[in-house]
């Protein structure tokens, strides 16, 4: 009798897990009866919000997507100062409202006169929306719609991204550059070596692993995409290799460039880098086309397709190439074009070939 007794427990717990909401809720007969049995998997029916916003954070982080880990964390913040304590149901469509009132209402702290911008408020929104679509699949959560309508009472000028880049004669120049300062020489050079990548971005380029380099190609996992993450390649070039070489430091960790690969150190290397390059360019006396506005991280990815488009090679071969993701359905399912197709365009590109 005494080792039936020992069931007791269990079967309570079972059925206080059978009796909650979200469980009731499940679809997937395999998970519930796993979750029944073993535990395994996770069952709440109100979780605290900003607890799930920590986790979801955290992991941001540990995909190296810190800037949408910064954003999340942000978004969060300003919720935070509306409602301290928050769970997921009571994050409604009235609530979201009342958080709109409240931001619009409140001033920026270096001005009496200005106040939060509408753009900034549906940044906002947007990450708190992602956060909680997250959660409500995880949880397997109804979704009370908080979002739905909240945009129309914000409304914003759209303007076009700012398209920043340099033409081939101001690429040679850089290429044959020597600055005595060393800092503002190997931003030049960084930014050529993305610019030789096919565009490739700047955070990509500096977590580069020696084993993403086989047989004069290079593979790319973007990192920005994160869970959504492809692998495509480009050719190496023998002035990416070269550039490589330069700055590549031993195989002991894996990574190619022997910089701290510390988040942290990341966005300072990266704001350094903005500044540097401003200088080198500036020492060199070239201007950036169309208006000569600030080269920045991205700026050689804008070059390399905008150089492919005065060329007139086709945008899908560039996507390809840049690794640019794909979200319209005519382009979702068309087929990669060959190897040899994707590297005569880089190589048209870069060497500004007929």
């Amino acid at each position: 009798m005494a080792r039936i007794s020992n069931l007791y427990p269990d079967i309570a717990e079972i059925k206080k897990t059978a009796g909650k909401k979200a469980f009731v809720q499940l679809t997937d007969f395999d998970k519930a009866f796993r979750i029944l049995l073993t535990g395994q998997g996770k069952v709440i029916d109100d979780p605290c919000f900003y607890s799930y916003a920590d986790k979801r954070i955290a992991y941001m982080y540990h995909l190296n997507r810190e800037g949408n880990a910064e954003a999340y964390q942000l978004a969060i913040n300003e919720l935070k100062k509306f409602r301290p304590k928050l769970r997921y149901s009571q994050l409604d469509r009235s609530l979201m409202m009342k958080f709109i009132e409240f931001k619009k209402s409140e001033k920026k702290k270096d001005s009496d006169e200005r106040k939060v911008k509408n753009g900034s408020i549906r940044t906002y929104i947007a990450e708190i929306r992602a956060i909680y679509n997250k959660c409500s699949i995880e949880y397997n959560l109804p979704d009370n719609t908080p979002f739905k309508g909240v945009f129309t009472d914000l409304p914003i000028r759209k303007r076009r991204a700012k398209n920043v880049y340099i033409d081939h004669e101001a690429i040679d120049k850089v290429k044959k550059s020597n600055l005595k300062q060393i800092s503002y020489q190997r931003s030049l050079d960084l930014s050529l070596l993305q610019f030789y990548l096919g565009g490739q971005y700047l955070i990509d380029v500096y977590y580069l692993k020696w084993s993403q380099i086989h047989k004069k190609r290079v593979y790319f996992e973007r990192i920005k995409l994160g869970e959504k993450k492809v692998e495509f390649d480009v050719k190496l070039f023998p002035e990416a290799e070269e550039l490589i070489n330069k700055y590549c430091t031993s195989q002991k960790d894996g990574y190619v460039f022997p910089w701290d690969k510390d988040r942290s150190r990341y966005k300072t290397f990266r704001d350094n880098h903005r500044r540097n390059v401003k200088k080198g360019l500036e020492i060199l006396e070239i201007q950036t086309l169309p208006k000569n506005e600030p080269f920045n991280s991205r700026s050689p990815r804008h070059t390399f397709q905008t150089l492919g488009k005065f060329k007139f090679i086709d945008p899908d071969i560039i996507r390809e190439i840049v690794g640019h993701e794909r979200d319209d359905v005519d382009t979702v399912y068309k087929d990669k074009y060959p190897e040899n197709v994707r590297d005569d365009a880089h190589k048209r590109i870069i060497y500004n070939l007929d």
